[in-house]
């Protein structure tokens, strides 16, 4: 599905900030109410929202919005479009990055995982850019999904779905982050590949997707393998 640039700014209000609601919305991004209410019922159709029953401060029945995986993953998407040229702009991303990974953590261990690492980056990492270039790591692999997902002649069952972020948050995007402070790693980059090291990898080793790690892992040995054996070709 290819989202606009309002729909996903809307997207974006729902992820930073948990059981939003259309009128919260529409008033920080001074649109039409109805407008605001169509649209997400478009998304909770489409699966990129969850409404749940709650009053709002006058105790006025309301659906609270929070982002499904799908959902969240076209607001990296729509986050790392974001210029970080400036000192303003840099400040905004990481701003509206921090808040949406902090608030969806609940969505998957994962998310947890990368916040710790996204939240250390912009407050030990001083130059522009610093965050962006971390959050693309988050990116590739939630991309990879969203782009199978659009192109699918037969659409994937919401479960299947859900299972492939799933599998990108942890084993995707465990590789992203090991090639960038292992292979790719640099002298500015030092004291995030500590962190990577000390903190954050043991999360991945205690997680519920260790396993899909292994098997990721599994299937990367025997491409080096099969490697191996087409550069022996060439050379006999």
């Amino acid at each position: 599905m290819i989202l606009r640039d309002g729909q996903l700014r809307v997207l974006l209000e729902i992820g930073k900030k948990p059981k939003t609601n259309a009128y919260e919305i529409s008033n920080n991004l001074n649109r039409n109410q109805p407008g605001t209410n169509r649209l997400c019922d478009s998304f909770s159709r489409q699966g990129l929202i969850s409404k749940t029953e709650g009053e709002n401060e006058k105790r006025r029945p309301v659906n609270n919005l929070d982002l499904t995986l799908p959902g969240f993953s076209h607001v990296v998407t729509y986050l790392c479009s974001y210029s970080t040229r400036t000192q303003k702009e840099n400040d905004e991303f990481n701003k509206d990055a921090e808040s949406v990974l902090k608030n969806c953590q609940y969505l998957h261990e994962g998310i947890g995982f990368f916040y710790d690492l996204f939240h250390f980056t912009i407050e030990n990492e001083k130059e522009e850019g610093a965050g962006r270039f971390i959050l693309l790591r988050l990116l590739r692999p939630l991309k990879t999904v969203i782009e199978d997902v659009e192109w699918m002649k037969d659409p994937f069952s919401n479960e299947m779905i859900v299972q492939n972020f799933s599998k990108a948050l942890y084993s995707g995007v465990f590789f992203e982050l090991w090639e960038t402070f292992y292979i790719l790693d640099g002298p500015k980059l030092s004291i995030l590949s500590q962190h990577f090291h000390d903190v954050i990898l043991p999360k991945y080793v205690t997680s519920k997707g260790y396993d899909l790690i292994l098997e990721a892992l599994e299937l990367q040995e025997n491409k080096c393998e099969k490697l191996k054996e087409l550069k022996a070709s060439f050379n006999s």
